[in-house]
């Protein structure tokens, strides 16, 4: 996976921030699937594509503001500002 990224900026893809899916664990209740959905359909229509990007590859894929600096070509505290700012959105959202 991290060789498609250094090929280049990454787009997710529509199924990217299906986060029930690809969290472990024991299946979702339905309060919390519903819960689930509800945050993905907010980042979907709240973030930009490129910061959707990095919030998986941090939250989701656990990769260091290092390391998505280099997969995106950003300076680090680029890489902070923009998770500080996306997380700020969401917070506020919610």
């Amino acid at each position: 996976m991290i060789n498609h990224f250094r090929r280049g900026k990454a787009q997710p893809q529509s199924d990217d921030l299906s986060l029930a899916s690809e969290l472990p664990g024991e299946a979702f209740d339905p309060a919390t699937q519903q819960m689930v959905e509800y945050v993905q359909e907010l980042i979907k229509t709240s973030l930009s594509e490129e910061d959707q990007l990095i919030m998986r590859l941090r939250a989701i894929e656990d990769y260091t503001y290092q390391e998505i600096a280099d997969i995106m070509g950003m300076p680090i505290d680029t890489v902070s500002t923009r998770i500080h700012r996306a997380r700020r959105i969401l917070r506020n959202k919610i």
